[in-house]
């Protein structure tokens, strides 16, 4: 469980009961303390558990994307659009077309803005 401020994770609670407490069960206290160090899921574990640590990380980065309001269907059709080389959803450039499939992912909130002239433009003529 992750619990989010507006610009931070505050808590970060790994329920691993079903794990083996000497393995899974270490791995994820020490994921949870990295996890609210770095903020973020990518981290470096020291542990042993080669199962449990992948999948807590891709947890951690689903709560996350939940928290920014991202949805794995978003990313995927991104995906299926980056791979046409074609942005039939916002026409954002062929070149700028990149999926996104390797950790870590990164994400912030960026309101509109708007650039204009007022007064129209100085020609030299």
């Amino acid at each position: 469980m992750l619990t989010f401020s507006e610009s931070a994770i505050t808590e970060c609670v790994i329920d691993a009961s079903g794990e083996t407490p000497s393995i899974g069960g270490i791995a994820a206290d020490e994921i949870a303390k990295l996890v609210m160090e770095n903020q973020s899921a990518d981290v470096v574990s020291s542990a042993s558990a080669a199962i449990t640590v992948p999948a807590v990380k891709k947890a951690v980065n689903n709560c996350i994307a939940q928290a920014m309001g991202l949805a794995a269907a978003t990313v995927a059709r991104y995906n299926e659009l980056a791979q046409k080389g074609v942005d039939e959803d916002y026409g954002k450039e062929a070149y700028r077309l990149r999926p996104i499939t390797q950790a870590p992912f990164y994400g912030y909130f960026m309101g509109g803005s708007l650039l204009c002239t007022c007064d129209g433009l100085r020609i030299n003529d």
